[in-house]
């Protein structure tokens, strides 16, 4: 199995198969599997509006996603620098 891995808008996989993903692998309900949340959480960011930046696993063999990491980029400061940062959410793999 080979895996494509980086930001889901650059692999081209929608919002809609992200949530889609965690609908199909979450034991329970959750927020991220409504499309218009998932696009209000990672798309509509100042800092990259309209680019899904979450890391995305994608078989292309099966066509279909294999884990998810959720990522907001944001600035972060270190002793009073403001340095380039994401914060790193939802992480999720598929079992199989």
């Amino acid at each position: 199995m080979t895996l494509l891995i980086g930001p889901a808008h650059e692999i081209g996989i929608g919002s809609d198969r992200v949530a889609a993903f965690y609908a199909g692998n979450w034991e329970r309900r959750v927020a991220l599997i409504e499309e218009r949340f998932y696009n209000w959480q990672f798309k509509s960011l100042p800092t990259a509006p309209g680019l899904d930046q979450c890391v995305i696993a994608y078989d292309p063999d099966k066509d279909v996603v294999a884990g998810v990491m959720g990522l907001n980029e944001r600035p972060f400061y270190l002793a009073g620098t403001r340095v380039r940062g994401a914060e790193l959410t939802t992480w999720m793999i598929a079992e199989a």
